[in-house]
């Protein structure tokens, strides 16, 4: 929470006494002038809807959250947001051998069933009023889910549903964003939340000029080498404007895609912050200008013109979902402001670069404890981790994995491990297999294996949540 401009002392303890002291009232009064102009925000009709019609087929946010459920009592963790869920045996009282395979044969019919209603709804719709209607091959209804699938995780939802999507066009006085809510997501995407969430990817840092992007690296205060291992990563993301604000990171922001998650401040809020403290000319400029702020505990607040009240963590970042005005701020900071990609660069080098992570094994002879880069040297090794950090919020199960190869081959100190690197590598990769990135140094492939290839490892290392975002 931060102060701005001149009050008496008074008036300054009364203002953080207050449950409401980010925005001043004439600041509060210069925000609403500003967004109440006519011009600032457009809804109107996506131009999509003269080709595939105005309504469409979407996944639903309860079916998602289904999905993210069953995995989750499965034991999957985190399944990477490209990948389908596997198929594994369940094991829990009332559950016959086998109903792995069937519950999924039921839940691929189920999902076929909902898509085709659902799409035959939406020609419905676009039949009465005038728009295009797309052909549609039947699909049979699967009947009601097994029984014991129901006991395990609960009665299926609809997984699709007819949608209308809307476009925004947000106007700034230099310059214009679009989004278009009711975003697509692959048919098995566990993560999606919201249906008026939107999504911009911004430019790819990989079509970003050389020169520009070390320059801002080397302001981060980020060596050569490990900027071109958080290149190779940050491609996974997205721009330094892009947003997201349709699935469990709540909003997200940036080249990792910064997420606020439901706590409302994360480490999106840590990127504010920093902008905040060290560059507070540009911070008042493409934020606070705009009814955007932080906490002193990181939370995001917002002014909320439309209610004339300010909106803190949670509800601040429910607020940016809902008013497309508020997500384009974020769009517009990456788009412009320099200091709020070089605060990018900093909390993103702070947080999820994991060469100096400490680890600890305890092992049948006694701890060994040292740090990540004693193992893992090379920058695809670095990125691989890096990337299961960013997406995660941690190393999964890498102490296990390191422990176990410690007890197998006799090693005492961290570095005795380096020699697995590429093995360690293949068994902790996550969405990307950067020992396939040419531009990256990489370990020496073994002539012979120490640990078992990646199709025997079954899911090794893959558990985590997204924390920290």
């Amino acid at each position: 929470m931060r102060i701005y401009g001149t009050l008496p002392v008074l008036a300054l303890i009364s203002s953080f006494a207050s449950a409401q002291t980010s925005f001043l009232p004439e600041e509060r009064d210069r925000i609403t002038q500003f967004w109440k102009e006519p011009s600032r925000l457009a809804t109107v009709v996506p131009e999509s809807a003269n080709k595939q019609g105005l309504f469409v087929v979407r996944q639903s946010p309860e079916g998602s959250f289904w999905l993210w459920n069953f995995n989750k009592l499965r034991g999957l963790g985190k399944v990477p947001p490209t990948q389908t869920a596997p198929i594994v045996p369940v094991t829990s009282p009332g559950i016959q051998p086998g109903s792995a395979k069937a519950w999924e044969t039921w839940l691929q019919a189920k999902q076929k069933f909902d898509e085709y209603q659902s799409a035959l709804a939406a020609n419905e719709e676009n039949r009465l009023g005038g728009f295009p209607t797309v052909p549609q091959v039947e699909s049979p209804d699967p009947g009601p889910a097994p029984a014991d699938l129901v006991a395990f995780a609960g009665e299926p939802p609809r997984f699709f549903e007819p949608a209308r999507p809307n476009e925004f066009r947000i106007v700034f006085h230099d310059a214009e964003y679009r989004y278009v809510d009711n975003v697509t997501v692959p048919k098995q995407y566990a993560y999606y939340r919201f249906r008026q969430g939107v999504r911009a990817a911004g430019k790819p840092v990989k079509g970003m000029p050389d020169d520009e992007l070390n320059s801002l690296f080397e302001k981060a205060g980020i060596s050569p080498k490990m900027c071109k291992t958080m290149r190779a990563v940050s491609l996974l993301e997205g721009g330094f404007e892009s947003v997201n604000t349709y699935d469990t990171g709540y909003l997200s922001v940036g080249v990792i895609q910064f997420a606020a998650l439901s706590e409302g401040g994360g480490s999106l809020g840590a990127v504010l912050a920093k902008m905040e403290m060290e560059s507070p000319t540009a911070f008042q400029e493409h934020f606070r200008n705009f009814g955007i702020d932080v906490s002193d505990s990181g939370k995001i607040q917002v002014f909320d013109t439309d209610q004339q009240q300010e909106l803190e963590g949670l509800d601040a970042v429910l607020r940016i979902i809902e008013d497309k005005r508020l997500t384009a701020v974020f769009q517009r900071a990456g788009d412009r402001s320099e200091e709020f990609r070089i605060s990018q660069l900093k909390v993103a080098y702070e947080r999820y670069y994991p060469a100096n992570d400490v680890l600890l094994l305890n092992t049948t002879k006694g701890p060994i404890q040292g740090t990540v880069a004693e193992v893992f040297r090379t920058d695809a090794g670095i990125a691989t981790l890096m990337d299961r950090k960013v997406n995660t919020g941690g190393l999964g199960n890498l102490t296990a994995l390191l422990t176990q190869l410690a007890e197998k081959v006799g090693a005492t100190k961290l570095a005795d491990l380096a020699t697995y690197e590429y093995e360690l590598t293949e068994a902790m990769q996550y969405r990307h297999n950067f020992l396939n990135d040419a531009s990256l140094e990489k370990p020496a492939e073994p002539k012979v294996r120490t640990l078992p290839s990646r199709g025997n490892n079954g899911r090794f290392g893959r558990t985590g949540v997204r924390k920290g975002r």
